[in-house]
């Protein structure tokens, strides 16, 4: 007789069995039931496993255990009296088909539709109980502490936007299968949403998902972007461009031309456009946060704030001028966005 030391279930469905006929029917069509597989191991044993059969769909979880047939008493769904270790094999058999009967029982007291790999997760217990709404504050607290803050808000965002959805105080990660994936974009589609904007949620609720995998929160067997495409969501946008024609026009635009708002604010907006042309694209959050130490050795070294990848770019002339300009012995910012004794909090730095 042969003991397996996984526990681990296989998705197969044109085996041909021998059925032991514990099958206990619930009114959510779910089968919970002990089969012998026809298929002969090295050792000439057959293993044991319970199929769990609920919509058309099956899965099998193995025991552990493999006997010879003729140990096995098809009319009494038992090992027969003669079986090695009979005792231990009945005991492992009540155990599994106990859990299973009643976790599927549990669900249908409290009205809750569930998925195969839903149920077997229940039963195995995730490592950490964590609801998606606490997982996904917790990601938010984070990144906000870490000042990352464009990444904090698409988290917000999602997390908004999932309370929306469903109970999210009473979701788990086992809860989001392919069915909810599309059943949220669909969701959002109503709400009026884009596809670059399903996109960017779905991305996130994806990396959401992995991290919660490392984290040990939930088994990576229930990943459930595996059958669901988030790059069928992001749209082809315009390519745009801007030719040197044009940023020499800007650089030789006069502002004092525009007489409909205040010249100063246009002269700022134009010189925040210029330093970012010069400044290999970097974006407003980043310049907002921009100190004097991170002008090191005549370049401006800093870390995103989105990702915190750390970037690197020469200062020229045009960019020197314009850091110049605006340079405030009372300020450690090299821009007048952020105020030293204004913005102290994270959350005063964000509004």
């Amino acid at each position: 007789m042969f003991f397996e030391n996984s526990n681990f279930y296989y998705d197969f469905r044109d085996f041909q069995t021998c059925c032991v006929h514990l099958n206990v029917h619930l009114k959510m069509r779910v089968s919970i039931s002990v089969v012998l597989y026809q298929k002969t191991l090295s050792n000439n044993e057959n293993p044991l496993a319970i199929r769990l059969t609920k919509d058309g769909k099956r899965k099998y979880l193995r025991l552990g255990i493999s006997l010879l047939p003729q140990y096995w008493d098809n009319l009494k769904n038992k090992p027969k009296i003669n079986c090695p270790n009979r005792e231990y094999i009945e005991g492992v058999i009540t155990e599994k088909l106990s859990k299973y009967q009643k976790q599927a029982l549990e669900f249908q007291t409290i009205s809750k539709e569930f998925s195969l790999t839903q149920l077997i997760a229940a039963v195995d217990k995730p490592m950490k109980s964590i609801t998606v709404e606490k997982y996904l504050e917790n990601i938010v607290e984070r990144l906000t502490k870490e000042k990352r803050i464009g990444n904090a808000e698409h988290y917000k965002s999602l997390l908004k936007s999932l309370q929306k959805f469903t109970r999210l105080s009473q979701t788990l990660f086992v809860d989001i299968d392919s069915s909810f994936l599309n059943k949220y974009e669909t969701f959002m589609r109503e709400k009026g949403n884009k596809g670059n904007t399903i996109s960017i949620k779905m991305r996130t609720l994806k990396a959401t998902y992995n991290q919660a995998i490392k984290d040990n929160i939930i088994k990576k067997d229930y990943f459930p972007f595996n059958d669901y495409n988030v790059s069928k969501l992001k749209e082809e946008t315009v390519k745009r461009a801007i030719t040197k024609e044009d940023i020499q026009n800007i650089l030789n635009f006069d502002v004092t031309t525009i007489t409909k708002r205040p010249q100063s604010l246009i002269q700022f907006s134009k010189d925040l456009f210029l330093f970012s042309y010069f400044g290999c694209g970097i974006n407003m959050v980043d310049m907002a946060y921009l100190k004097k130490e991170n002008i090191i050795s005549g370049r401006i070294a800093y870390r995103r704030q989105k990702t915190n990848k750390p970037i690197s770019f020469l200062l020229n002339q045009y960019a020197l001028d314009i850091l110049k300009k605006y340079e405030q012995e009372n300020s450690k910012y090299l821009f007048p966005i952020l105020d030293n004794s204004v913005h102290i909090t994270v959350e005063q730095q964000i509004e």
